[in-house]
């Protein structure tokens, strides 16, 4: 029990430090709209790739890993 309590009292401090200030560490650098619809893309086909999606000039691969784990959120 008492493990269990340690164990939430450190996810906790995990979320709170993770959100604390956000809107100002947070810096966006591309277009979010974009990633919406290469997210619903990626739902809509099933499709899982270990490659991420590619920037709309074609020069940087971007990490797939973001992608999935915003990909619950945005389909809610």
């Amino acid at each position: 029990m008492k493990n269990k309590i340690i164990f939430a009292i450190l996810i906790v401090i995990l979320f709170l430090s993770r959100f604390y200030n956000l809107e100002k560490t947070v810096k966006i650098n591309r277009d979010e709209a974009s990633d919406l619809v290469k997210i619903h893309q990626y739902w809509v086909e099933k499709k899982i790739s270990l490659v991420g999606p590619i920037s709309e000039n074609g020069n940087m691969v971007y990490s797939s890993l973001s992608y999935y784990l915003v990909m619950p959120f945005a389909v809610f």
